[in-house]
């Protein structure tokens, strides 16, 4: 893939939908490769529940470390709330 100059920033919500994590992250590291600045965002349930899929606490660490960024944790998508920079 080529680098995209032109958009460097993105914002990357991992949510509860358990069974997606694994392929998400994939394309979260791929993101990272070519060039962009990952904003990583998790719902609670994401970021609280352990599953048949995974760990909480290791799918957190695993996206901070690909992203050089602690995670903005969200109780609702919808609560007008803003995202700091």
């Amino acid at each position: 893939m080529k680098k995209n100059k032109k958009y460097k920033k993105i914002g990357f919500c991992i949510c509860g939908s358990f069974c997606t994590i694994k392929n998400s992250i994939e394309q979260m590291k791929k993101l990272k490769e070519i060039g962009y600045e990952i904003l990583p965002i998790m719902s609670f349930n994401a970021q609280s529940k352990d599953t048949r899929f995974g760990k909480a606490k290791e799918i957190s660490e695993k996206i901070e470390n690909i992203c050089n960024k602690k995670i903005h944790y969200r109780h609702t998508c919808n609560h007008g709330g803003k995202i700091p920079s």
